[in-house]
């Protein structure tokens, strides 16, 4: 399929994921109160930034083989299964050295079966992006896609089961959100089926040389990304309490303005990695200006209605997270030039410069949080976080212009004959959907 239509079909799979996602949101804020949602939203803060730091970037450079069509799917099979089990193990006994620290200082009056639980979900997260990045690889965008839904579709329905049918307990959602990976693991082994053949106890070394080369190169940036992203939630939770980090969570659904360029990027990153490098620097700039157009209509409407949105859903109780949310729009907008940009220079196997520059970025990022969180309290920490996102966006910018000798307005600002390519996609989805009917 073509980057548009991978886009398109992208969207309409992240209208569901979006819906669904809210909506779990929605209930489960309802259902725990703002000190519950912290607990809850913290916990998984941690797990997830566990799982970035596992990945080793082995998502990404297992897209950029499987793009060059040199291997055999069943042999990066073989590779995620024995990754996933080293680095599980690895992980468990990292847990029990630092799980001290963080109950004292983060989760003190909170129940430490919570966490020890939930770090058990990280090979089932850690499978599933390895499977999902295959399917990415493969240019299955339905396939993965549909992986990526059913997970929290499924996570739903537990939910609603959970609150129907048993007790209002933090460890129920965590079990069945653990259940709802393992689901989305067991379906992307399914649809990758028919391109795996024989699978091999035998491990290519030649390949896992090359998949660690890669992917160590941009590791280090993707650690620190996570770093970046995931800081906030740590220093609202140390310095505020788990009742402002469920004011926080709220806020941060601004960043769901990312599931714009992560549409665009998803159909974008195997083509980087298998097209002409002379091609590879005009979709990017067509990518990031209309994805960064688009993201800033989102964000100004979002801005308008935020007050009843976050009323209306999640009560008054919630009203706190009204101007985090508005300022991380700002900031959220800004940094769908980041995706995007990672994504070339990923493409063009040079991902240490992504490294480079969360370097740059991190060494001043928990200055801005001490300084922003002292002072603005809530809305200090937005502040604080909307600056990370804004002046990463900024350097990469800077360093795409260079590398590629483009013009700012031709990267960053719409054109015409955009609109008129919007009227055209538009025109044949509309009619997609009449042949459908």
């Amino acid at each position: 399929m073509s980057i548009s239509r991978n886009s398109i079909v992208t969207f309409a799979f992240q209208g569901w994921f979006f819906i669904t996602t809210m909506l779990i949101s929605i209930i489960v804020a309802r259902a725990l109160g703002p000190a519950g949602k912290g607990v809850y939203a913290f916990i998984f803060v941690v797990i997830l930034t566990a799982l970035d730091i596992l990945r080793l970037n082995m998502d990404i450079s297992s897209v950029y083989h499987i793009g060059m069509k040199k291997y055999n799917i069943g042999e990066i099979l073989t590779i995620y299964f024995v990754l996933t089990i080293v680095l599980s193990i690895f992980t468990v006994g990292i847990y029990y050295i630092f799980s001290g620290p963080i109950h004292t200082y983060f989760l003190k009056d909170v129940d430490s079966d919570y966490l020890r639980i939930a770090i058990f979900s990280i090979p089932i997260l850690l499978m599933n992006y390895y499977l999902s990045s295959a399917l990415w690889g493969l240019n299955e965008i339905v396939k993965m896609n549909i992986v990526r839904v059913l997970r929290p579709l499924s996570f739903l329905i537990m939910i609603v089961f959970i609150l129907l049918f048993m007790s209002k307990n933090i460890l129920y959602f965590i079990m069945a959100y653990m259940v709802s990976f393992l689901l989305a693991v067991f379906c992307g082994l399914y649809f990758l089926r028919k391109h795996v053949g024989k699978i091999s106890a035998k491990i290519n070394v030649i390949l896992l040389k090359s998949l660690i080369f890669y992917g160590f190169k941009g590791a280090p940036g993707q650690i620190l990304t996570s770093i970046l992203y995931r800081i906030g939630p740590y220093m609202v939770t140390y310095y505020l309490g788990v009742r402002s980090m469920g004011f926080y969570s709220i806020a941060l659904y601004a960043e769901l303005l990312w599931q714009i360029p992560y549409a665009i990027n998803i159909a974008l990153f195997p083509v980087l990695s298998s097209t002409e490098p002379e091609i590879k620097a005009g979709l990017t700039r067509d990518i990031c200006r209309n994805s960064v157009f688009i993201a800033y209509c989102f964000a100004i409407l979002l801005i308008i209605i935020s007050k009843y949105l976050i009323k209306g859903f999640y009560g008054d109780v919630f009203s706190p997270a009204i101007i985090p949310f508005r300022i991380l729009l700002v900031g959220t907008a800004a940094g769908s030039v980041t995706r995007v940009m990672r994504s070339y220079f990923y493409g063009i196997g040079k991902p240490e410069i992504n490294t480079y520059v969360s370097i740059i970025v991190i060494l001043v990022t928990p200055f801005l949080y001490m300084l922003f969180i002292k002072r603005g309290g809530l809305n200090g920490a937005a502040v604080a976080t909307a600056s990370v996102y804004i002046s990463t966006a900024a350097m990469l910018t800077i360093l795409f212009l260079k590398h590629t000798k483009s013009r700012f307005s031709d990267t960053l600002i719409v054109k015409i004959s955009d609109f008129k390519y919007y009227r055209k996609l538009l025109g044949r989805v509309l009619g997609s959907l009449v042949k459908a009917a």
